[in-house]
């Protein structure tokens, strides 16, 4: 049915071969594709699948390939709390004399190497981004006035990896830019840090020897 259709999967495999009439003429072909249903689109909840990877190898790897990596801050301490409003469930706060700076210069106040901030010290690392958001807006509106160190909400989402737990979410007075922690990024396992990456719509290392042989719900009788 097509109406239950979610998304075609591209899949990398091992470069088949190309026959000799077709050397030249064509590029080896390198993919198959999945097409992705559900039974009940209304009921349908993806559970998040990560990739994972050491987190100083993964910011490497994003360098080298020529990208900017963003999480180059660090808030070094809040500070006073103030409250300014509470109102509809949401609780607004500043924090006027909150501390931040760059991780280089962090690097060599604290004689740190940041490979050791970005693991130990990943709850105080952060970037922000002016993503748009009903949150972001509520503070744009209500907290225009305050432009100085950093200001907060605090509430209870009711969607969302956080849904029914009470959070704070933190905004640069200035820009009202949101804070996003690199902490929120990372797993350690067995005293090592991984960046997680959620899964997506390209596969290129995924071990699909004997997927037939897999799951069980769904008999594809022609499949392979």
């Amino acid at each position: 049915d097509r109406d239950n259709f979610l998304n075609i999967v591209t899949v990398k495999t091992k470069i088949g071969g190309v026959s000799g009439s077709s050397e030249g003429k064509s590029l080896k072909d390198s993919t198959e594709f999945i097409n992705v249903f559900s039974k009940n689109r209304e009921r349908l909840f993806l559970n998040p699948v990560y990739q994972k990877t050491e987190v100083n190898e993964f910011i490497k790897n994003y360098e080298d390939s020529g990208k900017s990596w963003k999480y180059t801050q660090v808030l070094i301490d809040l500070g006073e709390k103030i409250l300014l409003e509470e109102k509809d469930g949401f609780k607004y706060y500043h924090y006027p004399n909150a501390q931040m700076t760059s991780i280089v210069k962090f690097s060599q106040d604290q004689n740190l190497s940041k490979e050791i901030i970005y693991t130990e010290y990943s709850h105080k690392v952060y970037r922000t981004t002016n993503a748009q958001s009903s949150i972001r807006s509520k503070i744009i509106e209500d907290l225009y006035s305050i432009k100085n160190g950093i200001v907060s909400i605090e509430y209870i989402p009711q969607k969302g990896k956080n849904a029914g737990n009470l959070i704070e979410v933190f905004y640069n007075a200035s820009n009202k830019d949101m804070f996003m922690f690199l902490s929120d990024m990372l797993i350690k396992e067995k005293n090592k840090y991984f960046y997680l990456q959620k899964v997506n719509t390209l596969w290129d290392d995924i071990q699909y020897n004997n997927l037939n042989k897999e799951g069980g719900y769904i008999d594809f009788k022609n499949g392979k």
